[in-house]
């Protein structure tokens, strides 16, 4: 069984941006190995959660570039890979915002947040718009994140937290900027130089880290 897919955006970037996602995985797999010799060094559990979380995108952004990748080469698409693909890339995605949403709050209690990830699952795949949904529950639990490292900056007043603010929002305003290209579809582009512009932040921020310990 085959399914027709309609990709969204320009069709100048069909492809590229399954490029923009492999650099921001690569960007991200980065980001992971950073964090655990940062855990390593320091012996802060914040680290390896991280570190946890960090993987658990990178395996989102792959799973995305390569399925929007199987689209764009115009072959024969079968609904499994396509639902595997995207399922695989929103709930790590979800799973990973959700044990730094955890973080920031400091809780020490994993039921609450497994339970809010199963009903985050629950309401993306029973939503009439599942992209829609995605994006949506992504923006609240960044903007709360980022949120909490914007007040971190505050507090410290140091490059490395800037950087890691700037890198949240960027991320909040990235999923936002998704959210209104299934609008008005002129923010396709956007978007994704956002998510690689965040990613890179990160990354920077990270390599401070281990230079500075």
């Amino acid at each position: 069984m085959v399914v027709s897919v309609i990709v969204r955006g320009p069709e100048w970037f069909f492809g590229i941006d399954s490029l923009f996602e492999g650099f921001a995985a690569i960007a991200l797999l980065l980001v992971t190995l950073f964090s655990f010799k940062a855990y390593r060094f320091t012996k802060d559990k914040r680290y390896r959660t991280f570190a946890i979380a960090f993987g658990l995108m990178t395996v989102s952004l792959l799973a995305r570039a390569v399925t929007d990748f199987l689209v764009y080469i115009e072959g024969p698409v079968k609904v499994w890979v396509l639902i595997v693909g995207y399922m695989l890339y929103m709930g790590a995605t979800l799973a990973s915002l959700i044990m730094l949403f955890a973080l920031t709050m400091k809780a020490s209690q994993r039921t609450p947040f497994i339970a809010l990830l199963l009903a985050s699952l629950v309401l993306v795949m029973m939503s009439k718009s599942y992209r829609l949904s995605f994006h949506s529950l992504s923006v609240i639990l960044l903007a709360f994140i980022a949120y909490h490292f914007i007040r971190n900056y505050f507090n410290k007043k140091s490059l490395t937290a800037l950087l890691v603010a700037g890198a949240f929002t960027l991320l909040t305003l990235t999923h936002a900027a998704f959210i209104l290209d299934i609008v008005q579809q002129r923010f396709f582009v956007v978007g994704h130089l956002l998510h690689v512009a965040a990613f890179g932040l990160l990354l920077i921020a990270l390599a401070k880290v281990l230079r500075n310990k």
